[in-house]
């Protein structure tokens, strides 16, 4: 099963990041480890920018759906990245298909 999953700011309107995976705690723990990379330098994505700057706690987790193949979540998560302008320069999405980059 994946979960097609948007993290997005409490209180900004269009910061957001819709993401997938197969193990959502799991991406989640590494969104937050890469956060204070991003703190020590090590990273420059504009996600873990904005995780830096408002905080973990500033933004919530939703997830939007819920499928059974790889395939079908590539295709959901951009259809919902369209749907929410993801892409958009003042949102989190870099790259309009995040098959890519997925590891899990």
């Amino acid at each position: 099963m994946y979960e097609i999953y948007e993290i997005k700011h409490k209180t900004i309107p269009g910061l957001n990041y819709i993401g997938q995976s197969s193990q959502l705690k799991k991406r989640l723990y590494v969104h937050s480890q890469r956060t204070s990379q991003y703190k020590d330098g090590l990273r420059d994505e504009r996600l873990y920018y904005a995780l830096s700057t408002y905080g973990f706690h500033s933004f919530k987790v939703s997830v939007l759906d819920i499928v059974k193949t790889k395939a079908q979540a590539d295709e959901k998560e951009q259809y919902y990245i369209k749907e929410n302008n993801a892409s958009m320069n003042s949102n989190f999405n870099t790259m309009s298909s995040a098959k890519f980059y997925k590891t899990f």
